[in-house]
């Protein structure tokens, strides 16, 4: 017995609460953020120990000379440092920082879009495996129940033996359907339960999905296309801080503690002083100019990516409005072929009880009926994974 199973969006969220991917996301956009704080700490005041005590024992005829070595000191100092940024030095630090995050949140976004489309994918093709089940299941019994009617035909002799045979013949082969329908559906649905991480193991019933495009031809693929445009923003500002480097760097620095070499009045040695350091480079080898051309070939290859990209978005989009139209066509008109077919069955029905139409005649019928339902259910999950593509796009 089939029970109630959860829709395709609870399959979803046991997909996003299971991933590791999406939590390996969320941790990068936490640590991107964390990246500003550490630029304004590199910017702050920096303050730490420092304790020396050493002794250079001399008998006068070895040892190292007095003069550098004083024979010993002991030494305590708390050192404080704080840079100075000219020109908004610190901007083009925090500006990375910030494109970092951006980054690790539109990739985060992609993730969970690549996720919700291998699962809605499927979970499309096992609710399509459930279909056959079902329709083979159905024309089994149906066939079954047949078999009862054409047995006391046969055996009134209104149809031959070797007819009546014959139709039980494909009843088995109709049996041996359903089993292989069913082992497919099952296999298939445990894909989907590993892909979301679920391990129940038992035989469910799908609800029937709801797919629509959410997205036109005209619509353009945010997500994808942030991910070029944030690139080249860090491109920019790398630039920026390239020629950060070639700026002045100033530094404000004190110390304060006790430093004695104990040879005269070691209990007067506390001091402290401070000053400032500055830094300008002058010549660096034509460093920064190459650095500017790295940034440039990539910025061109970055272009060519992203134009390529586009073109075949604009293919891709337009063969799969193209191919959903044709899914469309062929499932109007497999409809109109079954309910043909289903008024045929109901009329040949009447005509084997009544002997007038053999009993293969009538299983042919029947078999119509079978490879149209078949192929309706597999027009169905292809027109409903084209929307799953197109979404997975232009959502």
């Amino acid at each position: 017995m089939l029970q109630a199973q959860p829709s395709l969006n609870d399959y979803l969220n046991f997909a996003y609460a299971n991933n590791p991917l999406l939590k390996s996301g969320r941790n990068a956009v936490k640590s991107a953020g964390i990246d500003s704080a550490l630029v304004r700490s590199q910017f702050g005041p920096q303050i730490g120990f420092q304790g020396d005590a050493s002794y250079y024992p001399t008998n006068g005829k070895w040892g190292y000379d007095v003069a550098l070595s004083n024979k010993g000191m002991l030494g305590s100092v708390v050192n404080f440092n704080q840079a100075i940024p000219f020109q908004n030095q610190m901007k083009p630090q925090l500006n990375a920082a910030s494109l970092n995050r951006q980054k690790a949140v539109n990739s985060l976004q992609l993730t969970r879009k690549e996720i919700k489309r291998n699962v809605t994918r499927e979970y499309l093709v096992t609710y399509g495996d459930q279909l056959q089940y079902r329709y083979n299941r159905e024309v089994l019994d149906t066939l079954q129940n047949e078999s009862g009617v054409l047995l006391e035909l046969t055996r009134a002799n209104v149809y031959q033996q070797t007819d009546y045979l014959a139709f039980l013949t494909n009843v088995r082969k109709q049996a041996l359907l359903v089993t292989q329908a069913r082992t497919q559906f099952l296999n298939d649905l445990s894909q989907l339960r590993n892909l979301c991480g679920i391990t129940d193991s038992g035989m469910v019933a799908l609800p029937s999905p709801k797919m629509i495009p959410e997205g036109s031809q005209m619509t353009s693929p945010a997500a994808f296309l942030k991910q070029y445009q944030l690139d080249s923003l860090r491109l920019l500002n790398q630039q920026e801080i390239n020629k950060q480097q070639y700026q002045p760097k100033l530094r404000l620095h004190a110390d304060a503690g006790y430093m004695s070499s104990f040879e005269k009045t070691p209990g007067t040695n506390f001091g402290g002083g401070a000053g400032l350091s500055l830094s300008i480079p002058i010549y660096d080898g034509h460093q920064k100019e190459l650095q500017q051309q790295k940034l440039m070939l990539q910025q061109e290859d970055l272009d060519a990516q992203q134009n390529y990209f586009k073109k075949q978005y604009n293919q891709q989009i337009n063969e799969l409005f193209r191919q959903l139209g044709q899914m469309e066509s062929q499932q109007t008109e497999v409809d109109k072929q079954l309910k043909m077919v289903n008024q045929l069955i109901r009329a040949n029905r009447k005509l084997v009880t009544q002997g007038t139409v053999s009993i293969p005649q009538y299983f042919m019928v029947i078999q119509n009926f079978i490879d149209l339902k078949n192929e309706q259910s597999l027009i169905r999950v292809k027109r409903w994974l084209i929307i799953n593509e197109i979404n997975y796009w232009t959502e």
